[in-house]
């Protein structure tokens, strides 16, 4: 979405290497990911903040979230980020709030329209729309196309991972695969199984592993009918592609 938007980008894996990276190059702008292993993103944001009042020059920074609770902004305001948006990200959304802060924000939180409850209820079948998807990704084709290679090559291995941890039950394990499990979803439109991956987070944030097995066997059955439903749409626009 950035790059066709006309950004270059550098991707740093934590807040560590975020600080790594800014003290090394110049930057315009962070979308400083709240949730990071190692150094979160308001430890990373407060550091930066740190260092500019040693000197160094001002650079925006807008928090990206998968939270959307009461006080969240507020927290990010409080450590001087400049913005804030929500997952699952849209093009439209993103960019709106990236020009607000670049021009003199600070930006108003982009966030869904519908709460995850709302979308859950909404959407009774789960097989995979790829009209959703496209309209979450700005209409991009080939984006969608990335996205969702991407996602058939490594959804069934972070499946096969949650379960793992599940059975073993690792709490950290199964926050952290659910955390990601929970933003790819967002991002293709699948509301309501991403609100079961964020249902199993919860559990591991709380270490609360009770209905686990159960919920993660839902889980399971419906992530396996989206792979299979993805894969056989990819394969009849591939040969149809072949055929024209």
């Amino acid at each position: 979405m950035l790059e066709k938007m006309g950004h270059s980008i550098v991707v740093a894996a934590n807040g560590i290497e975020a600080l790594s990276l800014l003290a090394e190059q110049t930057f315009d702008l962070v979308l400083m990911d709240i949730q990071m292993p190692e150094m979160d993103g308001l430890t990373a944001t407060q550091k930066i903040r740190e260092g500019e009042a040693q000197g160094r020059s001002h650079i925006p920074i807008i928090a990206v979230t998968a939270h959307a609770m009461a006080g969240d902004r507020e927290r990010c305001i409080d450590v001087g980020m400049d913005g804030y948006i929500t997952k699952p990200l849209n093009a439209q959304g993103l960019k709106e709030t990236i020009a607000a802060v670049i021009h003199g924000g600070p930006a108003t939180p982009a966030e869904c329209t519908e709460t995850p409850e709302q979308d859950a209820a909404q959407d009774s079948a789960p097989a995979w729309d790829i009209a959703e998807s496209l309209e979450r990704l700005g209409g991009d084709e080939k984006l969608l196309n990335e996205v969702v290679e991407i996602f058939l090559s490594e959804g069934s291995e972070q499946v096969a991972s949650l379960r793992q941890a599940i059975a073993n039950g690792d709490s950290v394990g199964i926050e952290r695969t659910a955390h990601s499990l929970k933003g790819e979803l967002g991002y293709l439109g699948i509301s309501l199984v991403s609100q079961q991956a964020s249902e199993l987070e919860g559990m591991g944030r709380r270490r609360d592993l009770n209905k686990s097995a159960e919920l993660f066997a839902e889980f399971d059955t419906e992530m396996s009918a989206i792979l299979n439903s993805m894969r056989s749409i990819t394969a009849t626009n591939t040969a149809n592609a072949t055929e024209h």
